[in-house]
């Protein structure tokens, strides 16, 4: 009989290399509430948990460097990261 494996954070391996100063302090707020949820939006869409883990280090570099642009009188951050990850999941396919 098999043992379960423990399954770890795929995002956690997958997260931009930045020092913690540099980070905007709601950045990182951000990146540690909703890493997950953007992770599986995006696993759900692509063919592979390699590909996916790309793709979300993607959204949250994307992400990062729009930062200033954020209005959130427009949507929420979850709103704003899906809709980042939206759009870098289409790049992702169009690439293929």
């Amino acid at each position: 009989m098999l043992s379960p494996t423990k399954i770890s954070d795929p995002v956690r391996r997958a997260a931009p290399v930045l020092a913690p100063s540099s980070l905007p302090q709601d950045f990182e707020t951000w990146f540690r509430e909703h890493r997950t949820a953007v992770f599986r939006y995006v696993r759900f869409r692509v063919a592979t948990r390699e590909a996916a883990e790309d793709v979300t280090s993607e959204v949250f570099m994307k992400a990062l460097r729009s930062f200033d642009r954020y209005d959130e009188n427009r949507a929420s951050p979850r709103t704003w990261l899906l809709r980042i990850a939206r759009n870098a999941i289409t790049d992702h396919l169009r690439a293929l």
